[in-house]
């Protein structure tokens, strides 16, 4: 098996030793693609109705046989109350039950300002970052006292834990600027904070303190959009999925 992972945005590396609550943020990223990745996949609907079957061994029969939707959904369920940790149910793909080995293909692009090559030359950091973020949190400080939300339950992830990643190949490239807004927003953006300078200069405007620290605050905000820092990146991780041994497992990876 073989799909793509993509995150656009800061990156932290170890080194500077980024909060449990960045890494969960991109955990959170990864989540709804995983989740996707199994609602499409039907060798992994497989692995979650089989999930289903087990639970409904342990647990009163339904009156009326379950929609292959909910069986789906049970399944998912069942995996994620076998993973819990932390507060959260989580649905890991890559686990040792099914002797699996991982190999990510990572691209990472990133700013290359050289005045401040010190920041962003921590390539390693910036990987580390991402496999902590590719795993289950293992304690409530590794999820930075996150809660699931709604559509987190259960939580998607790649590893149950970064150990199961048996190759990893690393490709670096500069980054020129994030996708996030196309041009004509860009200028959109910058008349936007024209129009704030204007408003907060204008004698006539009578802001309050509270009023005139709103402004900044948006303005702040709205610069922050399409600009890119020493620690943004845009990544593609290319994950392959195999096995220890080529006989187990095959019908579903």
């Amino acid at each position: 098996m073989e799909f793509r992972l993509l995150y656009q945005g800061e990156l932290p590396p170890s080194a500077n030793k980024p909060r449990p609550e960045d890494k969960h943020r991109i955990r959170r990223i990864f989540h709804p693609q995983l989740r996707r990745l199994w609602q499409v996949r039907p060798n992994l609907r497989q692995l979650a109705d089989g999930a289903y079957c087990r639970s409904i061994d342990i647990r009163p029969k339904p009156d009326v046989p379950h929609a292959p939707d909910e069986r789906f959904k049970i399944g998912l369920q069942s995996i994620g109350e076998t993973w819990q940790k932390a507060g959260f149910h989580w649905v890991p793909l890559v686990v040792p039950e099914f002797a699996l080995q991982c190999s990510l293909d990572i691209l990472l692009l990133r700013p290359e300002n050289y005045e401040l090559v010190n920041e962003w030359a921590d390539i390693d950091g910036q990987v580390k970052t991402l496999f902590d973020a590719l795993q289950r949190a293992q304690n409530v400080d590794e999820a930075g006292g996150a809660t699931p939300d709604e559509d987190e339950r259960p939580f998607f992830c790649l590893l149950e834990n970064d150990k199961l990643i048996s190759e990893g190949k690393i490709t670096t490239d500069k980054l020129l600027m994030l996708p996030e807004l196309p041009e004509s927003e860009l200028r959109k953006r910058d008349e936007a904070i024209g129009a704030f300078n204007l408003m907060l200069q204008d004698a006539a405007c009578k802001f309050s303190a509270d009023e005139k620290v709103a402004f900044k605050l948006a303005q702040s905000v709205l610069r922050r959009q399409g600009e890119t820092k020493v620690n943004d990146a845009y990544v593609v991780i290319h994950v392959r999925l195999n096995h220890r041994d080529a006989r187990t497992f095959d019908n579903y990876f």
